[in-house]
């Protein structure tokens, strides 16, 4: 695959989310290629016709679970219970019509807690009792882990 592909498969992961289907593309390819900013292209595209279209790159080696999950903290439910909830991180978004693009930046190299986090997020669409809206897509940007090829 070319790297200009990358708008074709990001259209149709979006063709996909619309028609109710889950396809989260992940892109592999050297270093500097320009996958990260062929993303950002097609998210410029699409904000031309939406200028709401929603776009967060995450740096995910960076990241812990709380900054997906949010810190947990503790209220109190209807029956005077205290339970434990999470606080949503300021980088989701709360309108459920929102149509955007989250962008998953190296997520082979997050922690073992991140991941657990990526998998339900991109398999069950969902954190906790967040849910993300349907208009959102996701993808991710790797690069090869060199020190797995063995010559």
């Amino acid at each position: 695959m070319k790297p200009i592909d990358i708008m074709k498969v990001l259209d149709l992961a979006q063709r996909a989310r619309r028609n109710g289907f889950i396809f989260n593309p992940l892109f592999t390819g050297d270093a500097g290629l320009g996958k990260s900013q062929i993303c950002q292209k097609w998210v410029e595209e699409q904000q031309k016709r939406n200028p709401k279209f929603f776009f967060k790159d995450l740096r995910i080696a960076y990241m812990e679970a709380p900054d997906l999950i949010g810190f947990p903290e503790t209220e109190k439910d209807e029956r005077d219970l205290v339970r434990t909830c999470h606080r949503l991180p300021e980088f989701w978004p709360t309108d459920p019509d929102a149509e955007g693009l989250i962008l998953l930046e190296e997520p082979n190299r997050g922690t073992v807690g991140v991941m657990n986090c990526l998998m339900q997020m991109l398999t069950d669409r969902i954190i906790h009792n967040y849910e993300v809206p349907k208009g959102i897509i996701f993808a991710a940007c790797i690069n090869p882990d060199l020190s797995l090829i063995h010559i």
